[in-house]
Formats: structure tokens, sequence, C-alpha cells
């Protein structure tokens, strides 16, 4: 998901998922403690990873989150056109 990518925080607020943006917080809060205490490249290297793994997951938290708000997949439909999608 390429909005969670790059705006994470703004992302997971428009979509309402609190829960994800309460992890999301608490690993950024951690990393950045995590920064002071621990020297080298290895933390630098998580803050430029952690992003790329999360907008890989950002569509599945949402999915996880719907499913706690008891929402389920009937299926999916497709057409060229949205009225023949309907159809």
């Amino acid at each position: 998901c390429w909005p969670a990518l790059f705006i994470a925080p703004n992302w997971l607020i428009v979509r309402f998922l609190w829960l994800p943006l309460l992890g999301y917080l608490v690993i950024a809060v951690g990393l950045s403690l995590l920064g002071r205490y621990v020297p080298g490249p290895v933390v630098p290297v998580v803050w430029i990873l952690f992003p790329f793994l999360f907008a890989l997951e950002a569509t599945e938290l949402r999915r996880w989150t719907l499913g706690r708000r008891r929402w389920r997949l009937v299926g999916a439909a497709e057409g060229q056109r949205r009225d023949e999608a309907e159809l």
C-alpha cells in the first residue's frame, strides 16, 4: 500500500485503524529509544526497513480490523465498467 509507505500515521487515522496506529507508535518510540542506547548501524537500518514492512502488511492490518468489526468478505465482482461489475 503506497500511501501507508509514505504517510503511515495519516493513513492509519484516515482508515480508523486505531490499534494498528497504537502499535505503529509504540514501535516507532521503541526504535527511537533503542537508537539512543544501541551503537552501530543496526537501528538506522531497522528504521529504513520498518516502513517497507509496514506498507507490505498495511492491507492485512485493514482486513484484520474490519474482521474484528464483524465485517466479512462475501465475494468479489469484476467488469470493464462499474455498471458491468454491479450486474
